[in-house]
């Protein structure tokens, strides 16, 4: 019996509610000690949810040294480093304007290493950025593979569908 109401000949509680109340699992907060209600199997909550409570727990387990050395192991990490082993990096052929054929995994890498080869803006005169050629690529690329481009080519680059083209 959980909220005092009366039982039913052969029940342990009142209610489906107050069986719900009774099966709560809870936890107590580390900083400021009230009692919450948490999972067993949740890894994730660590404190009863108050905004003060938070703040402390994170200033405690967040140091800067921590956070600096997490973030220099995800740079070398070759899953999540800027390498072609990244785990979002895809194959791409692309057809230069002049008709050369580029394959390559990591079209954010590949931009950033050949620079050189980016075209022209005919509105501000200037080489475009890694980051807009592959933006543009990657919007082309989804076109292509839709069927829904207008245009098929960004300053003359190409992206190859598949290998029989």
């Amino acid at each position: 019996m959980v909220c005092g109401g009366t039982l039913k000949r052969g029940n342990k509680f009142c209610s489906y509610r107050c069986a719900g109340l009774y099966k709560q699992h809870y936890a107590v907060c580390p900083i400021c000690g009230t009692k919450f209600k948490k999972s067993p199997s949740d890894v994730t909550i660590k404190t009863c949810g108050n905004v003060e409570c938070r703040k402390v727990y994170r200033a405690k387990i967040m140091t800067p040294q921590f956070a600096k050395r997490g973030h220099e192991a995800v740079k070398a990490s070759p899953n999540t480093g800027h390498f072609d082993t990244h785990h979002g990096a895809v194959e791409w052929r692309l057809v230069s304007p002049s008709g050369d054929l580029y394959e390559f995994k990591n079209l954010a890498l590949w931009a950033e290493q050949h620079a050189d080869l980016l075209p022209v803006s005919p509105r501000t005169g200037k080489r475009v950025s890694a980051r807009t050629f592959y933006r543009e690529i990657s919007r082309l690329k989804s076109d292509v593979e839709k069927y829904t481009c207008s245009n098929d080519n960004y300053h003359g680059w190409r992206v190859v569908k598949d290998k029989q083209n």
